[in-house]
């Protein structure tokens, strides 16, 4: 915030307070706990990130053969300290992505 902009707040006496989003169950209604939003992020991120693989294409094996390695591109799967730091470097305050999951909670999870 700009410095007009917090003199302008401090002198109407506007106070803003970001509230946590909140996270609902299977069925919609709201987790009451913190183990209820644990386990309903539990559930969202087994049911999103377990899914069957791809079917197989002759055309991307070709592809495959014809592409060249670039040896800065790391292949290997991330750390859990990659991934951690990656999640903590999220903004708050942003829109959720496609995943309709916002940035709050991944990053409320890694605290």
């Amino acid at each position: 915030m700009g410095p007009a902009f917090k003199a302008i707040k401090q002198i109407g006496g506007m106070k803003t307070v970001q509230s946590a989003p909140t996270i609902n169950k299977a069925n919609g209604s709201p987790c009451d706990s913190p183990d209820e939003i644990l386990q309903r992020c539990r559930e969202y991120f087994e049911a999103t990130l377990n899914h069957l693989p791809g079917t197989h294409s002759a055309e991307l094996d070709a592809e495959q053969i014809d592409a060249t390695t670039n040896p800065y591109i790391s292949v290997d799967e991330p750390s859990l300290n990659e991934v951690t730091c990656a999640i903590r470097k999220l903004r708050n305050g942003r829109a959720a992505g496609p995943d309709g999951v916002p940035p709050e909670l991944p990053t409320q999870m890694c605290n």
